[in-house]
């Protein structure tokens, strides 16, 4: 006990150590949700949670407007579950190949309701730049045939739509943005 004494920093870090083991311990954990999301010219695709400890698989080709999910079986690492919807039409888009698509995803804890499929934990969020809005999708879960590892396949529910940009963005050509007015040029200084 003597030496201790005579070194008080070690007692200090001590007893700091240990306040903090105590109180990481008492402290609420939350768990960590990574998600991913990579686009190349004609598809983006994102990862998302369905329910706890599954996660889907979302792939938007922006050819066709198609939207897949897709979520593997926990029991045989293979994909057993198939969404699908197409979001041109939600978007009142014509022509594909103009459409200026993105698409993240989201956790959220749905009301559950009384039908046989619930809504997942999870949501992807489509929008389209030049429009300016964007969509939510969900997962139709079926927790019981997921679980009995039987095949799953349907619709992505549509959600809601949400107008985040009032003005519209013009197409020019191949579907190409409206560049910003240029600022007015300013005079040259004149020399006396």
């Amino acid at each position: 006990m003597n030496g201790l004494i005579r070194h008080p920093g070690i007692v200090g870090i001590a007893i700091a150590v240990l306040a903090g083991l105590l109180l990481g311990h008492m402290w609420p954990s939350a768990p960590l949700h990574a998600v991913a999301t990579d686009r190349h010219d004609t598809c983006i695709i994102a990862t998302g949670p369905i329910e706890g400890g599954v996660e889907g698989v979302y792939v938007l080709d922006v050819l066709t407007g198609t939207l897949k999910a897709g979520v593997l079986s926990r029991q045989t690492g293979k994909f057993n579950a198939y969404f699908e919807y197409n979001v041109l039409r939600d978007f009142g888009i014509v022509v594909p190949s103009a459409a200026k698509f993105l698409l993240v995803t989201g956790a959220v804890d749905l009301v559950q309701g009384a039908q046989i499929a619930q809504p997942s934990q999870g949501v992807v969020y489509v929008a389209e730049a030049n429009s300016g809005r964007i969509a939510a999708y969900a997962v139709p879960w079926l927790r019981q045939r997921y679980v009995a590892n039987q095949p799953i396949a349907g619709q992505l529910v549509p959600l809601d739509m949400w107008q985040f940009r009032v003005t519209p963005v013009r197409d020019q050509g191949a579907g190409a943005a409206t560049p910003a007015p240029a600022a007015p040029e300013s005079p040259a200084p004149t020399k006396p």
